[in-house]
């Protein structure tokens, strides 16, 4: 809330006195420290927030970049590049086969949290591309791996 009713029946105004790019990215991380290991959205700003998430728009172009300045993870992220898509299937990659010794598959990943925050189908369907051209060149045809 931006106002506050005090003991004395009195508002207090709750909103920030500075509204430049690093007083802002400070109210991001303030407000993250609230909600916990979840990503800051637009409904955490309007409820804990002391500025509007338009503000963080009109000031960072959008408010995924604003939390990506910030440093903070996005729920959701558009524009995916596909060196950023490659690096999440190597990853991936890794880590189905420390601990589980497998080649990856869809469900992992849910599992290992990659690629959680780029839900566009578009970006889903790109990733399951770039995996199965990796899968076609790391495993033969009896599922052995290529060295």
């Amino acid at each position: 809330m931006w106002y506050k009713w005090n003991m004395t029946n009195k508002f207090e105004i709750d909103f920030l006195e500075d509204y430049s790019q690093p007083s802002l990215l400070e109210e991001l991380r303030r407000v993250q420290k609230i909600i916990g290991d979840r990503p800051v959205t637009k409904a955490d700003i309007d409820k804990h927030g002391k500025a509007g998430w338009t503000t963080y728009f009109r000031k960072f172009g959008s408010f995924s970049k604003a939390l990506l300045v910030a440093g903070l993870d996005t729920s959701r992220r558009v524009n995916v590049t596909n060196e950023e898509l490659i690096n999440a299937v190597v990853e991936l990659w890794t880590l189905t086969l420390q601990r589980e010794g497998k080649r990856p598959f869809c469900s992992d990943l849910k599992k290992y949290k990659i690629l959680y925050h780029f839900r566009s189908m578009t970006n889903n369907r790109r990733f399951e591309m770039l995996s199965l051209k990796i899968n076609a060149k790391m495993f033969d045809d009896d599922e052995n791996m290529v060295v």
